[in-house]
């Protein structure tokens, strides 16, 4: 569970550092590079990206092949990213 949470603020603060909000989406796979290599189990990196968008934090784009930060919830991710 910890694990999780650290794969999902991860995820957000990468997502924040290449501005992909919106439309600017990043795909899937280029977000795992991005990530160090002990954490980059795409078992977990696709239940974060799960559980995330059931918060309503990222969106879906392309089929679920890539991913953006959710324009409408700014305070969901700024306590994401003060964790």
């Amino acid at each position: 569970m910890r694990d999780l949470l650290a794969h999902k603020i991860r995820i957000i603060r990468k997502l924040n550092q290449w501005e992909a909000y919106g439309g600017a989406y990043k795909n899937i796979k280029r977000l795992k590079q991005g990530l160090p290599s002990y954490m980059r189990d795409m078992t977990i990196i696709n239940k974060a990206i799960k559980e995330l968008h059931k918060e309503g934090i990222i969106i879906l784009h392309k089929k679920n092949t890539c991913i953006s930060l959710n324009t409408h919830e700014k305070d969901k991710i700024k306590k994401y990213l003060n964790a």
